[in-house]
Formats: C-alpha cells, structure tokens, sequence
C-alpha cells in the first residue's frame, strides 16, 4: 500500500517532528523538521494523517500464553470472528482494544475502549450491558 498510494495517488511521506499544525482556511499548514535532512519545513496539505509506524508489542506472545488468547499473522492479539460482541478474544472473558488488534486511530481506540469494556461488563453480569438512563 505504500508504495502504491506514491506512485498512483501521489501520496507525500514526510518522517518528521511536528510542531504546530494550522488552517489558512482553504490547506492544512504544517511546521516541523523533516528529521531525514534536519532542516525546518513548512508545507501546505490537502490532508494530514498524523500516525506512527506500529509493530505488535514484542510480549504479545507472552501475553498471549498467559491469557490462552490467540493472535493473526502479525502478531497482534486476534479478535473473535464476530460482530456481536465488541472486543472479544479467541477465549471468553478476555477482551481487547485499540493497538493490541493493529494499528489504530486513537478516536477508533477509545470507541473500542469503550465495547470492550461494555462486553466485560455484560459478561460479568451474565448478559447484556445496558447504559445508565
């Protein structure tokens, strides 16, 4: 996918240290070092995505183990292949979020914080969780 969004969608990669990140009103202005050259930029985007590079958690594997949790061929910790219950694991009761499944937004991360935890607490209580009216 890299390479292919350069070549074909003319997507920029920058490695950089971002430091402020304005509005001109029509682009998104960014001011940072380009940390490859070490030299200040100071370039106008249609979009920015700000995002790390991620591998899986070099324990997963022990995690894994500990929890009886399987993980996909990446190596992050493999969720249950269903839509019914948000966040569930290979293994009942075991529940998870955000980067243990791959490399996520931080807004998805919360929101899968949050059904996680829903789950947990349906679990718990042996059925469904209901929010507080």
């Amino acid at each position: 996918y890299y390479w292919k969004s350069q070549e074909e969608f003319k997507v920029k990669y920058i490695k950089a240290r971002i430091a402020e990140v304005t509005s001109d009103g029509r682009q998104v202005i960014v001011k940072g070092e380009d940390t490859l050259v070490k030299r200040p930029i100071t370039i106008p985007f249609d979009m920015v995505v700000h995002a790390i590079g991620m591998d899986p958690n070099v324990d997963n594997m022990t995690i894994a183990a500990v929890f009886d949790v399987g993980l996909h061929s990446h190596g992050f910790i493999a969720r249950k292949d269903t839509y019914g219950t948000m966040g569930a694991t290979t293994r009942p009761g075991v529940f998870v979020a955000g980067a243990a499944i791959g490399p996520e937004t931080i807004d998805d991360s919360i929101a899968q914080g949050h059904a996680a935890a829903m789950s947990a607490l349906a679990a718990a209580r042996g059925g469904v969780a209901r929010a507080a009216e």
